[in-house]
């Protein structure tokens, strides 16, 4: 599903008559907290539940969205403590 954003995002910058096309990142923090999802992981505190979203906006100088042309999705281990704990064991070695 997403691909054919990505194709029609492509169009719209082919399209477009600006000279420049700025590709804007962020990185997002999805709360899923409260709610019954397998796969979630830790975000900023163990405490809180969810994943992060990484697109990329193509947008011309004068604002105009064109569209995603990339984006990545993760979700972190379920604690930090654990992370650090398999990172220590590895150092070990």
């Amino acid at each position: 599903m997403i691909q054919l954003h990505y194709d029609a995002t492509e169009e719209r910058i082919r399209q477009s008559e600006s000279q420049v096309i700025l590709c804007l990142q962020d990185t997002t923090e999805l709360n899923f907290n409260g709610q019954q999802i397998e796969g979630m992981g830790r975000l900023s505190y163990d405490a809180q539940k969810g994943m992060y979203l990484h697109p990329t906006l193509c947008i011309t100088p004068k604002r105009l969205p064109l569209g995603i042309t990339d984006v990545w999705q993760w979700a972190r281990g379920k604690s930090k403590k654990k992370e650090m704990g398999i990172v220590m064991s590895f150092a070990k070695r």
